[in-house]
């Protein structure tokens, strides 16, 4: 009776596989086509998935307030976003005095991208880069062990911009990540 149990729980874990696989397979067949998108009001260019849309919201972050802007395209297992917020005139925030406004940008996103999202830092996942000359930072974040969001931040002269991909299929991260990435341009810089 037992090695008939397990007899099945091989067969059931074997065709659970599969249909994972299948699952994936099927999103990313299902995924819109990248197209190239252009934003007027953050001045830059991506490829995403389908019809993206834009949204302008305040937030009350740091006392002066930010006015950030949400790019938003894909389906909600594979949700590609690009957010981007002016840096204020004025960096108010005791723990940020001996930091340039770049660096203050990057710690900022982070924290408010964790704050939104209520995901965790995934220890290690942090990664210095450099984007013409301006600084940059990858970080990954996971909700509940079952959403994982990758991060791309960057600092460019008065704005920070955040790239993000919001997945329950880390094939899928696997898969677009660094095309989606790659692909984001400032206006002017290419």
């Amino acid at each position: 009776m037992m090695l008939l149990l397990k007899r099945i729980g091989l067969i059931t874990g074997y065709f659970g596989g599969i249909f994972l696989v299948l699952g994936f397979i099927n999103l990313l067949d299902s995924l819109p086509e990248f197209r190239p998108y252009h934003s007027d009001s953050g001045g830059f260019s991506v490829l995403m998935p389908g019809k993206p849309t834009e949204t302008t919201e305040h937030l009350n972050m740091i006392p002066v307030g930010v006015r950030y802007t949400t790019v938003t395209a894909g389906p909600s297992e594979a949700e590609f976003t690009v957010m981007f917020f002016e840096f204020p005139k004025k960096v108010t925030r005791s723990i940020y005095f001996g930091t340039s406004r770049y660096e203050w940008g990057l710690e900022e996103a982070k924290m408010f991208t964790r704050a939104i999202t209520g995901g965790k830092l995934v220890k290690g996942s942090e990664k210095e880069l450099e984007y013409y000359g301006y600084p940059a930072k990858d970080f990954e974040l996971r909700i509940l062990d079952r959403m994982t969001i990758k991060v791309r931040a960057i600092t460019f002269e008065k704005r920070c911009y955040q790239l993000m991909i919001k997945s329950n299929l880390p094939e899928v991260l696997d898969e677009k990540t660094q095309e989606f990435f790659e692909s984001f341009e400032v206006d002017g810089t290419g």
